[in-house]
């Protein structure tokens, strides 16, 4: 009963952040919608309808790997594996794409930001070497810190869209001398959806440095 009652906890704590996550970002979209237009709204929908899809790509069913494997071999050792599997290619996938971003954005429709692409890739790097820690995480059976991290992560993403779109962008238009104008760049414009989610992805990395330096820099094609 108390191996029931410890996966029941652990589940809400898993679920909540998720829940918490799209209910933030569901409330978003009012305000995007409100200070982009249409078409402008419409690329920020593509940018992250590819950074989904290149998450997908970055971490090739590790996840699932590493929590199958760790039940039947050494936990460290599938670890390091994992770890340095995924650290590899993340450097070179991004390094092949991040070639190619003026491309990827004359192809977008939006040749005048390569910088978008270049920031959502790096966003897609982040994140995908976030996927091991995390999962150590729920390994070792600590969904407080797992949901504590997710948490902030919108919460850091979510304030920041709010900080430059809202204060810092009606500062500036309303041509207040102050702080919070020079803060704002309207040639970034949507950008600034990117660089909040960036810097999100960026200190939730920070914050799983403990799990993510845990591994080895090794291989082990049979363990």
């Amino acid at each position: 009963m108390s191996s029931i009652k410890k996966l029941a906890g652990q589940t809400i704590w898993y679920g909540l952040s998720s829940i918490f996550g799209r209910f933030l970002n569901y409330l978003l979209t009012p305000l995007l919608v409100t200070v982009f237009a249409s078409g402008e709204y419409g690329k920020i929908s593509t940018l992250f309808t590819i950074a989904a899809f290149l998450n997908i790509v970055y971490t090739y069913g590790l996840e699932t790997s590493y929590f199958r494997f760790s039940a039947i071999h050494q936990e460290p050792k599938v670890y390091n594996t994992c770890s340095t599997s995924i650290l590899l290619t993340t450097f070179f996938l991004t390094g092949v794409l991040m070639l190619s971003a003026g491309s990827f954005a004359t192809f977008l429709e939006m040749p005048e930001h390569p910088e978008y692409i270049t920031w959502v890739i790096l966003i897609v790097a982040l994140d995908t070497l976030s996927v091991m820690p995390f999962a150590k995480l729920r390994y070792e059976g600590r969904p407080r810190k797992f949901a504590a991290i997710k948490v902030l992560n919108i919460l850091i993403n979510v304030g920041l869209v709010i900080f430059f779109l809202v204060v810092c962008k009606n500062a500036y238009e309303k041509g207040t001398e102050n702080f919070f104008a020079t803060l704002y760049n309207p040639k970034i414009g949507l950008g600034y959806v990117i660089l909040s989610n960036l810097a999100a992805s960026g200190v939730t990395l920070i914050l799983l440095a403990k799990e993510f330096f845990q591994f080895r820099l090794r291989l082990n094609p049979v363990f």
